[in-house]
């Protein structure tokens, strides 16, 4: 399944949406928009920090962003830590850093996605405006 839109994904329902990441339905460019939008709904958690398992770092990346909003649930802190000690790619272990407030001081002038000044409701500074 591809060729859904990123918009699309933001409008799907929890449940439906969860399924889709915890499928093997989407490409990993797919994923990560999915990924990314899964991380609207709190009921996402545990299948997006399964995400962070995945083997393309795209995947993980989009994974990391969903989990922002849900960096004071339970175990979502310390599994970010984890990624950002220990990932195979150096991308990945900056934003895990940066999202756990771990961060380089120059990671959000190299990552404008880190740089994002405005917080949604959610207080996910990667969430797409309403």
């Amino acid at each position: 399944m591809t060729g859904l839109s990123e918009d699309a994904f933001y409008a799907m329902p929890a449940a439906d949406l969860v399924a889709l990441i915890s499928s093997t339905a989407l490409a990993p460019a797919d994923l990560t928009f999915a990924a990314e939008a899964a991380g609207q709904h709190t009921e996402a958690v545990p299948a997006l920090l399964e995400l962070l398992e995945h083997d393309e770092a795209v995947v993980r990346e989009g994974a990391l962003y969903g989990l922002t909003p849900h960096v004071d649930v339970q175990g979502v802190a310390e599994r970010l830590r984890g990624v950002a000690r220990h990932d195979s790619s150096g991308t990945i272990r900056e934003i895990a850093a940066e999202i756990v407030g771990e961060g380089s001081p120059g990671a959000r002038a190299r990552n404008p996605r880190l740089s994002c000044g405005e917080q949604s409701q959610a207080g996910n500074p990667f969430a797409r405006s309403p």
